[in-house]
């Protein structure tokens, strides 16, 4: 009886989560994320597919777009399809202000996407560069492996709720590799957050300079990032609409600048400092 019972129990619990799962309309909006302020399917229940020639074209000479378009088009993947009037095989961006180069707190970032029923083209407006970015980010994500969308009629207007979408990492303390910091940086720009805030100094100051030599020359080449690792590192960060905060924390943070007693002069405050500072290299040495 108890048997009978407890499978009289399973088949209606399965009956209800069959229900359930019925009733929820899954479409493009259940894909995005940070989800869109804005969001209008007007037949949530149809698809839109993406042709095998599918092109993403603009008009803005902006390198942030151009270089947004060439990562994109690796990223979204079209389908077999031959181009149809049923498929898209354009998406058009436009850019109202293509002067600014660099990512502000400030900037205009807002977008709309526009995917009409039955026209062959989708659209990305934006009023600056950086916008058509985050664009370009939720139109990939709208898109599934098999270049289908869900849904069609979709409108979605966007902007960011905060102007400020950050991160802080310590490579003071510890180093992270580059390849790890680029990672991080397209991270940072699939989830539309703009800034990266670094902590640079700890046991080491893990940045050359050409000012102070000193500070990264004991160390390690794994040890610190140069100067040509960091150029590249911005440039790919500010192409992705992240703004970088380098950190050297003084006094705090400042033992990384022992080097400069031998050759600057420097003097820290505690007289003891010396002999902290090599008990602690000799205990660490192999963590920095």
């Amino acid at each position: 009886m108890k048997n009978m019972l407890s499978v009289k129990a399973f088949l209606l619990l399965l009956c209800i989560f069959l229900y359930v799962s019925s009733a929820i309309q899954v479409n493009v909006k259940s894909q995005l994320f940070p989800v869109p302020q804005n969001v209008s399917i007007t037949t949530p229940t149809s698809t839109r597919t993406l042709s095998k020639n599918f092109m993403i074209k603009s008009t803005s000479n902006s390198d942030v777009v151009t270089d947004a378009i060439n990562r994109y088009t690796a990223i979204i993947q079209p389908s077999t399809a031959s181009p149809s009037a049923s498929t898209i095989n354009v998406l058009n961006i436009a850019v109202d202000d293509s002067t600014p180069t660099m990512p502000t707190l400030e900037m205009d970032v807002s977008y709309t996407i526009n995917v009409d029923i039955d026209s062959t083209t989708a659209a990305i407006h934006s009023k600056t560069p950086f916008g058509a970015l985050y664009g370009l980010e939720t139109f990939s994500q709208m898109v599934d492996s098999g270049g289908v969308i869900l849904g069609d009629g979709i409108t979605i207007q966007d902007a960011p709720a905060f102007r400020h979408r950050g991160l802080t990492i310590d490579v003071g303390r510890r180093i992270a590799p580059i390849e790890l910091l680029n990672s991080i940086i397209d991270g940072l720009s699939y989830s539309k957050m703009n800034v990266l805030h670094m902590s640079l100094s700890g046991p080491a100051v893990r940045v050359e300079t050409e000012t102070f030599p000193e500070l990264t020359a004991w160390l390690e080449p794994t040890q610190f990032y140069t100067k040509a690792q960091i150029q590249q590192f911005v440039e790919r960060a500010r192409l992705r609409g992240v703004i970088i905060i380098p950190e050297i924390d003084i006094p705090a943070h400042a033992s990384g600048f022992f080097p400069l007693t031998e050759t600057k002069a420097l003097s820290f405050c505690d007289a003891d400092r010396k002999l902290k500072w090599f008990i602690f290299n000799d205990i660490f040495a192999n963590y920095i």
